[in-house]
């Protein structure tokens, strides 16, 4: 639940700092590429080395590949039904079927299940 705390806590600090001038109008942007290019590459290679293959990571593995399947054929049938243009279907296939969580869902996971390992 700590996790959660911080998730919030480092959101309303974002907002008074924002709204106080205190960083830039492009701070996003360089907080972004820094999460993304460095942080988790890092946390990436930080817990790859301690995975164990086994067949209860099957699910796990085959998730996004099943939900990404199913976000194509429910967008591409909707697309068929309401005739959206394929910059909406690839867009709507995209969101659904591609939801990044790790912003948000890695410590959301971690406050429920606990800390892995």
């Amino acid at each position: 639940m700590s996790n959660i705390v911080l998730l919030f806590l480092c959101m309303l600090i974002g907002i008074a700092l924002r709204r106080y001038g205190r960083v830039p109008e492009n701070a996003h942007a360089a907080i972004n590429g820094f999460v993304i290019n460095v942080s988790l590459p890092a946390l990436t290679l930080l817990q790859i080395h301690g995975i164990k293959l086994q067949s209860s990571l099957a699910y796990a593995i085959a998730m996004p590949w099943l939900l990404f399947a199913i976000a194509v054929l429910f967008f591409w049938s909707l697309s068929k039904i309401l005739q959206f243009t394929p910059a909406t279907t690839g867009g709507l296939i995209l969101v659904a079927g591609l939801g990044n969580t790790s912003f948000v869902g890695l410590p959301m996971i971690e406050s429920f299940y606990g800390v892995c390992g």
